[in-house]
């Protein structure tokens, strides 16, 4: 099973997080040659409200950054959301595994320009 981590990030913030992936053991996994994809939904199945850009920052050490624009929070109306990050790994199959999902809750900011 992926590592469920619920989020609440408020609407209008830049959402920017460092993740570590390791094993089920706690081992770090070396990620070199993987891919990410990772997404904010309402429901699965349902339009993509945000994109989460996942971009490798160590490799060797299983560093990955996950990052959504303020300007793209302020467009996702307040609301709970499922998320998910699927790593396609570097090996003869290409296998895809969900390393991470939980709910992404978006809260209204009191401080607006």
């Amino acid at each position: 099973m992926p590592t469920r981590i619920n989020i609440e990030h408020w609407r209008g913030d830049t959402f920017n997080r460092t993740l570590t992936i390791k094993d089920s053991d706690g081992v770090v996994v070396d990620i070199t040659g993987w891919t990410f994809l990772a997404q904010v939904r309402e429901a699965p199945g349902e339009s993509v409200v945000a994109t989460i850009t996942v971009s490798i920052t160590d490799a060797p050490n299983g560093e990955v950054n996950l990052l959504i624009s303020a300007a793209n929070t302020a467009a996702v109306a307040v609301g709970t959301y499922r998320y998910d990050v699927q790593a396609t790994k570097a090996d003869a199959g290409s296998t895809v595994e969900t390393v991470l999902r939980g709910a992404f809750v978006i809260v209204d900011d009191t401080s607006r320009s």
